[in-house]
């Protein structure tokens, strides 16, 4: 039971940041919306509220799960750690994380609902030709 007083910390705290959660620069992401030919104006300008707004959101959650990770190390710290602090503060970055992987869900459901169902099939079979090709790309030369 002690070392998992010590693991448990230590593994939330060692994970990587949510970079991996984290889609392309905000630039790359705008850029593909204006250059996509089946959206019209308003359904472009309304994409790219949608994108800042998630941005800004996510800003505010990883600067709380730093914080919490932050109040973690220092709980552990003590001589004496008191493991119901310890999980009530994994419970809380556990609850960030879910909340930032639901805004981009959140996000997703509404471009859909933006740019109906035929456009996101287009929108859909594009991205996947563009992984297919960089993936290619990318083992091509392994």
């Amino acid at each position: 039971m002690k070392y998992l007083l010590f693991i448990i910390p230590l593994i939330l705290i060692g994970q990587p940041p949510m970079e991996e959660m984290e889609p392309p620069p905000l630039e790359a992401e705008v850029h593909q919306i204006v250059h996509c030919p089946d959206l019209s104006e308003k359904e472009k300008t309304e994409i790219k509220d949608i994108i800042y707004d998630t941005r800004s959101e996510m800003i505010k959650i990883r600067a709380q799960i730093a914080q919490k990770k932050l109040d973690l190390a220092k709980e552990m710290e003590h001589d004496k750690p008191n493991l119901s602090k310890i999980k009530k503060v994994i419970g809380e970055i556990s609850d960030l994380q879910a909340e930032a992987k639901f805004l981009y869900v959140k996000r997703m459901l509404k471009v859909r609902e933006i740019v109906g169902p035929e456009k996101w099939e287009k929108m859909r079979e594009k991205r996947r030709e563009k992984i297919f090709r960089c993936m290619r790309k990318h083992h091509r030369f392994r």
